[in-house]
C-alpha cells in the first residue's frame, strides 16, 4: 500500500491531467502494432527473430497507456471505479464493452483468415517466433483498446483549471 497525499488534500485531479495528444499517440502506436503484425507474417520484411521488433514496436502503445489517466489507474476494479463520477463510470464501463467487442471481432477475422490461408496458401504465421510475435502484439493491443476508447468517450475536461461550480 502507498501514500498518496492528494488523496488526502482533495487534489484528485492534480493526477489526472489528460492531454489531447494521448489518444492519438495510442491510435498511433496501435496500428503500428498491427502492421507489425502483419509484416511478420512476410519473412522478407520483418525476418524470424524472436523479439526482433516488438519491443520498439510497442514503445508507442506502452508510452499511450502510461501517460493516460486511464492506463494509470486501475479503473476495472470496483475500488478504483469509485474514484470517477457517474457519468465517467457509465463511459468506462461502455469503453471496455467496446474493447471486448473489437477483440473478439479481430479473434474471429484472424481466425477466419487463417482458415483462408490454409485453403489458399495466402501468407500466415509459420513459425513459433511468428506465432509468439502475433501473441504479444494481440495481447499488448488488447490491453490498449479499453484504454483508447475510454480516451474518447470520457469528455476531456475544460480548458481552465478551475472546475465550474452549478
Amino acid at each position: 500500500m502507498r501514500y498518496d497525499s492528494r488523496k488526502w488534500t482533495g487534489d484528485r485531479h492534480a493526477s489526472q491531467r489528460r492531454r489531447r495528444s494521448t489518444r492519438w499517440v495510442l491510435v498511433a502506436g496501435i496500428l503500428i502494432a498491427a502492421g507489425y503484425a502483419v509484416a511478420r507474417m512476410f519473412p522478407l520484411v520483418a525476418p524470424d527473430t524472436l523479439w526482433g521488433f516488438e519491443a520498439g514496436v510497442l514503445f508507442p502503445v506502452i508510452l499511450g497507456i502510461r501517460i493516460s489517466p486511464f492506463g494509470r489507474d486501475s479503473w476495472l476494479t470496483p475500488r478504483g471505479l469509485s474514484v470517477f463520477d457517474e457519468c465517467e463510470r457509465d463511459m468506462l464501463q461502455r469503453a471496455s464493452s467496446y474493447s471486448y467487442r473489437v477483440v473478439l471481432a479481430l479473434l474471429v477475422c484472424g481466425l477466419a483468415w487463417l482458415a483462408y490461408a490454409t485453403r489458399f496458401g495466402a501468407p500466415s504465421p509459420r513459425s513459433w517466433q511468428q506465432w509468439a510475435s502475433l501473441a504479444v502484439i494481440v495481447t499488448c493491443i488488447g490491453a490498449a483498446l479499453p484504454v483508447l476508447f475510454a480516451e474518447f468517450l470520457v469528455p476531456l475536461p475544460p480548458k481552465g483549471d478551475v472546475e465550474e461550480d452549478l
